[in-house]
């Protein structure tokens, strides 16, 4: 079967599994970057993950043009240091979050060419990155949703469910 979108192919041994084609992290509505949640993703992100930048700023978007609001939202930039013990050294996970206006959206990418080098995790390194990210991933969502006057948005908490 061939997809429609590349980045749209089903996942299989994957904690993307469960969502077919879906093949995204959940989109964390109803959770947004305000000055708290902000301060906490700070703290998590310069102590546990011993990020040496942290970036808080604004982006244009146009995914607020069919919600008539501003197209200037706030996001968060860091990078996530992940060691294993078998690799000698670590490497970031850099990290995004923007909101919208349903939201927040959060994108990871492995710090590259670095990414390349870390052969020694064999065929297991894919589930290595996979799992990092998840880890950063769900603390993210547990820290914004904390801040929120929402319950976690029921796909996230899903997501979460089923990964763990």
């Amino acid at each position: 079967m061939k997809p429609d979108k590349i980045n749209r192919a089903l996942l299989s041994d994957s904690l993307f599994e469960m969502r077919g084609n879906k093949v995204k992290w959940p989109t964390l509505r109803k959770a947004w970057l305000i000055d708290p949640a902000v301060a906490d993703i700070r703290n998590y992100v310069v102590g546990r993950g011993r990020s040496i930048i942290f970036l808080d700023g604004m982006y244009e978007t146009n995914l607020n043009q069919w919600a008539q609001k501003s197209p200037i939202e706030r996001a968060v930039f860091f990078e996530f240091l992940v060691r294993h013990p078998r690799v000698n050294g670590g490497i970031y996970l850099l990290s995004w979050i923007g909101d919208f206006h349903n939201g927040c959206i959060i994108h990871f990418a492995w710090q590259y060419p670095q990414v390349r080098c870390w052969h020694a995790l064999g065929e297991n390194a894919e589930e290595f990155f996979e799992r990092k990210a998840f880890a950063v991933y769900k603390d993210i969502a547990e820290i914004l949703y904390k801040h929120s006057i929402h319950p976690m948005d029921s796909e996230v908490e899903e997501f979460i469910r089923s990964a763990t």
